[in-house]
C-alpha cells in the first residue's frame, strides 16, 4: 500500500475532482503538500490558505479522499484533534496513521 500511495499524483486527482467548494479544494491541495512523516497545525494551515482554523477543520471533515488527501497530518495545537470521519475510533486511526509514517508525539511540524 505504501509504495502505491507514494506514486499517486494527488494534484492531478484534485484537478479532476468535482467534489467540494473552491475553498475546500484549496485546503485539500495545501494538505496534499504536507510530507509524509510531518504534521501541520490547523492554525498554520489556516494561515497558509488565508482563512480560519475552523474553516480548515470543516474542509478536512469534507475530505472525499482520506489518506490520499492526508487530513490525518493536520493536528490541533495541543494534540491530535479532529479526524473522526464519523467513527468513534477516529483519533485512534489518526494516531496509527501518523505513527505508521514515523511521527511520534513530538510532532515534526511542516512549514
Amino acid at each position: 500500500m505504501q509504495a502505491s500511495l507514494l506514486q499517486v499524483d494527488v494534484t492531478a486527482i484534485l484537478e479532476k475532482l468535482d467534489d467540494g467548494t473552491a475553498f475546500q479544494r484549496r485546503v485539500w491541495q495545501a494538505i496534499a503538500q504536507i510530507p509524509s512523516g510531518s504534521v501541520m497545525s490547523y492554525q498554520d494551515l489556516a494561515h497558509k490558505v488565508a482563512s480560519g482554523a475552523r474553516a480548515v477543520a470543516n474542509a478536512c471533515g469534507a475530505n472525499p479522499l482520506p489518506i490520499l488527501i492526508p487530513c490525518h497530518r493536520v493536528v490541533a495545537a495541543r494534540g491530535l484533534g479532529g479526524f473522526t470521519q464519523g467513527s468513534p475510533e477516529g483519533l485512534a486511526i489518526k494516531q496509527w496513521l501518523l505513527q505508521h509514517e514515523g511521527v511520534n508525539d513530538g510532532y515534526r511540524l511542516a512549514s
